[in-house]
């Protein structure tokens, strides 16, 4: 094995003159747990294909100490991928179906997770997961990574995020004085206003008003600000 579980240089992928991932460096250590975060459309699920060897692409990429290019075969003894996409069978009836499904609950999904914790991670393995539910991986990760037009939007440790991100509370009073320490986002909750600071000094930011550590998924949506709309 390789020191680095993926290793990626230029990473890149177009279709036409369109770039679904452009060429973006990362490298993902073995013993992590990694959430790869990303609206639709953003290169997540190209990403990981790119890492399976399921389409071709441009730049460096070794996975495990493979190109996936050329060493799909060999990649793939040491790889495990689990879809999103359920597939029933074609002869479940429709109020079957509509039965099958009533009966899963997003508790199903936490006890996934556990048993992938338990049962499959050591220091030697590495798990990627993608997901729009965003909550219900957070605590599990120790890894970070949003993925926006293709690009990084952000890659941290989630010991890095909880160093470099604060949210305040802040009253009407001193709105504007959080306002000139340039906060990347702010949205208003009962009458004050919450700041999201990249970097500023906690002790500055604790004269402000009642502070705290942002959620992956505030720090998601404070990220990909506009990209929805």
């Amino acid at each position: 094995m390789s020191a680095m579980t993926v290793s990626a240089r230029g990473l890149a992928k177009r279709y036409g003159k369109t770039f679904a991932v452009d060429r973006i460096d990362f490298d993902i250590a073995p013993g992590r747990i990694v959430g790869l975060i990303g609206p639709n459309g953003s290169g997540k699920t190209t990403t990981l294909k790119a890492m399976l060897g399921l389409i071709d692409f441009e730049g460096e990429l070794k996975v495990l100490g493979y190109d996936p290019r050329t060493q799909r075969d060999a990649l793939m003894k040491d790889v495990c991928f689990i879809a999103d996409v359920a597939v029933l069978p074609r002869w479940i009836s429709v109020a079957q179906a509509i039965e099958f499904v009533a009966g899963v609950h997003i508790l199903y999904r936490k006890q996934f997770y556990k048993d992938l914790l338990e049962r499959y991670f050591d220091e030697e393995k590495t798990i990627i997961v993608t997901t729009h539910q965003v909550e219900e991986i957070e605590h599990i990760l120790t890894d970070l990574v949003f993925i926006r037009d293709g690009k990084l939007a952000l890659k941290a440790t989630m010991d890095e995020v909880g160093d470099r991100f604060a949210e305040v509370m802040v009253g009407s009073d001193k709105a504007e004085a959080a306002r000139a320490l340039k906060p990347i986002d702010e949205r208003a909750v009962f009458g004050k206003t919450v700041f999201l600071f990249d970097g500023q000094p906690r002790t500055t930011l604790a004269e402000l008003g009642e502070l705290r550590t942002p959620g992956v998924a505030d720090l998601f949506v404070a990220t990909m600000k506009g990209t929805y709309a």
